[in-house]
């Protein structure tokens, strides 16, 4: 976080850089909702120091982009009991639930969340989600099989329930930030999508709202 840093790669003409993103980091729902129990205290400080970060850049000609990642959570998590459409897949063996993004509440709580981050820092330039087997988190990312221990993402198709939560998130974030970007990177989707080239997550994607990644490149 050091102008030399931004300088060095403005010189080589970088103009923007990915940074891993914890969404629960920044989380500060409504006091009275059902996700009042993701409130983080430090949300407010950690908002300031990546705003910071990001006008930092911007003088540099440099757009920070947030590798988000979605939470993750205990499978025993408070907000599960006032919000149980919230409740996914278990993950890894046990170690984790994620957030169900079939249930139109709890997706739409996700994609509010991202573009609130920019509402407070309209200086960031977008957004990079991992949907394959990290980051992004979904009920298909690491369960096992194809998320039958959801009741709704279980009974669904992979590759589009997870195209129809990045189309969501960057519809949302595009009504207020139209010039950011959303890309989405579907590294080691393979063994929820079953489908090597992702035509049918490619196919589900709104491309006047997603860029799609094949690769880290």
């Amino acid at each position: 976080e050091e102008d030399v840093n931004f300088l060095e790669l403005a010189r080589m003409g970088v103009n923007a850089v990915p940074i891993m993103t914890l969404l629960e980091d920044y989380l500060v729902p409504d006091p009275q909702g059902p996700f009042r129990s993701l409130t983080n205290p430090e949300a407010q400080d950690n908002l300031k120091r990546l705003g910071r970060l990001a006008r930092q850049a911007a003088r540099f000609g440099i757009r920070i982009i947030l590798m988000g990642y979605n939470p993750k959570l205990p499978p025993g998590h408070e907000v599960f009991e006032s919000c149980p459409g919230a409740r996914g897949a278990i993950q890894s063996n046990g170690a984790f639930r994620t957030l169900c993004t079939s249930d139109p509440e709890t997706r739409a709580f996700l994609a509010e969340s991202w573009r609130a981050i920019f509402d407070e820092i309209p200086e960031l330039g977008g957004i990079l989600s991992i949907t394959g087997g990290e980051g992004f988190y979904h009920c298909f990312m690491r369960s096992r099989n194809q998320a039958s221990d959801c009741p709704r993402c279980g009974e669904r198709i992979p590759s589009v329930t997870v195209a129809e939560l990045i189309n969501d998130v960057a519809r949302t974030l595009h009504e207020r930030h139209p010039e950011t970007v959303v890309v989405t990177w579907p590294y080691s989707a393979g063994h929820w999508s079953r489908d090597r080239d992702q035509e049918a997550f490619i196919e589900a994607l709104d491309p006047a709202h997603v860029i799609f990644q094949s690769e880290v490149d």
